[in-house]
């Protein structure tokens, strides 16, 4: 619900972004670790992130959300960022 209210502030909602927040939690990804930004378009994009402790993020949420993305044809990919230390 949290990720949901986080997403409605985010505006123009579309019921794929409900799904992705729906299907995170499912995967125990936590409405804090979903970040939103918005493109020059104006649509929303999530990014899943670690908020600096790289073990919250295991392999399991992961494939989890791999695996969702292969059934239901959503584009899921990986930005990698260098170690901040």
């Amino acid at each position: 619900m949290i990720g949901l209210l986080m997403l409605a502030a985010v505006g123009n909602v579309t019921p794929k972004d409900r799904a992705f927040v729906v299907q995170a939690q499912r995967c125990g990804i936590k409405p804090d670790q979903i970040a939103w930004t918005r493109d020059t378009r104006g649509n929303s994009r999530p990014s899943i992130t670690p908020n600096g402790n790289r073990d919250s993020l295991a392999f399991p949420k992961m494939k989890c959300m791999l695996e969702w993305g292969a059934r239901t044809h959503t584009k899921i990919g990986f930005i990698s960022q260098p170690d901040p230390h």
